[in-house]
């Protein structure tokens, strides 16, 4: 169910922006994100305050952007039937994706706090840390903004290794600041006010820097950076200025 069962989709009609993932029209999108003084100081990508949601499904700017990723490098035929592990999944990307590519899509999210209710029962319950399935198993696997919330990165990121196939793709975006050369970790005592200032939200247990590469190339997976280059398409779908896909195939 989108958006639109709650909210008068005719205040939002407009011509200035569009959905690639439900085709809506809009004059303007909703709010989400924050504006703590971190998330500008370090000129955080995938955070701050913007609008940027669809009013009738609910996208977000960076689930528009893995769309365009999507539609970009590959063909239907090319992902028709593909294995893909969606974890956290975004509601209407995930449905999306199914529909357009045809793609064999398993849902799985650990559902803590905050995020208990926010999935229905076709949404597996585990752990990145500890995926549920065989190795070798997926094509694709999406893990957006997921990083920064897990216990060891290291080890999300060798499970998710071990179940892609040979030459698979993971996609693993995260709120992250090029202007740090390390990843801050988060202190155990901190409270939801010291991540706040420090991390930029009050549950995330890092902030991602310059070395985020590096994390991956550690668990033998080797990003490429995809970048939208149409600007006129860019601005109609509200992405942000600074965000890009981080691809990284298995090796």
């Amino acid at each position: 169910m989108g958006f639109s069962f709650f909210l008068p989709l005719f205040l939002f009609r407009g011509k200035n922006y569009s959905c690639n993932i439900c085709g809506f029209h809009a004059r303007e999108f909703l709010s989400r994100g924050h504006n703590y003084p971190i998330i500008q100081e370090l000129s955080i990508i995938g955070a701050g305050k913007r609008k940027v949601d669809c009013p009738k499904c609910g996208s977000s700017d960076r689930d528009r952007l893995m769309f365009e990723y999507f539609k970009s490098n590959f063909t239907a035929e090319q992902l028709v039937g593909k294995k893909m592990l969606h974890v956290a999944p975004e509601k209407a990307l995930s449905r999306k994706l199914a529909s357009e590519f045809q793609l064999d899509i398993v849902k799985i999210d650990l559902r803590t706090q905050g995020y208990l209710f926010a999935y229905d029962k076709s949404v597996i319950h585990g752990n990145v840390m500890n995926l549920p399935f065989e190795s070798n198993f997926f094509d694709f696997i999406i893990c957006n903004h997921v990083l920064e919330h897990v216990e060891n990165v290291a080890t999300a990121l060798s499970e998710i290794h071990r179940t892609l196939k040979s030459g698979g793709t993971t996609i693993t975006q995260v709120p992250m600041s090029v202007k740090i050369p390390q990843t801050i970790e988060g202190q155990k005592h901190w409270e939801a006010k010291d991540r706040i200032k420090h991390l930029g939200q009050f549950d995330h247990l890092r902030l991602f820097g310059a070395d985020f590469k590096e994390h991956l190339k550690r668990a033998n997976l080797l990003p490429s950076y995809w970048t939208m280059n149409n600007l006129q398409l860019k601005e109609k779908l509200k992405l942000g200025s600074d965000e890009f896909v981080i691809a990284s195939k298995k090796h």
